[in-house]
């Protein structure tokens, strides 16, 4: 996770799209790059936690990812998000517990 190691503006700086958008919550994605590199987010069970849809949606566009849906899962307190890569087109999902 090059963003967790990196000076925030040289990211911007030598990012294609130049994220991570000055309005976005940087403390956040750095909470959400933490727990996606310990795994989290890939199960229902092993969730992300702690982050809203939007800093949810910021995170993932910081690595080039639009999203396209957000769905509740058979356990009702975790959603699946979908998101889509920005130019390879591949579609990726990501479970979470929103906090509202």
């Amino acid at each position: 996770m090059r963003f967790l190691l990196a000076d925030v503006d040289e990211y911007r700086y030598n990012d294609y799209f130049h994220y991570p958008l000055l309005e976005w919550n940087q403390e956040k994605l750095k909470i959400g790059c933490e727990q996606w590199i310990h795994t989290k987010g890939i199960t229902e069970q092993n969730c992300l936690e702690n982050l809203t849809q939007i800093e949810i949606r910021d995170l993932f566009e910081l690595f080039h990812y639009d999203m396209l849906k957000v769905e509740p899962t058979m356990t009702k307190e975790v959603s699946k998000i979908t998101f889509q890569h920005k130019f390879r087109e591949e579609k990726c999902y990501v479970f979470c517990r929103l906090k509202l």
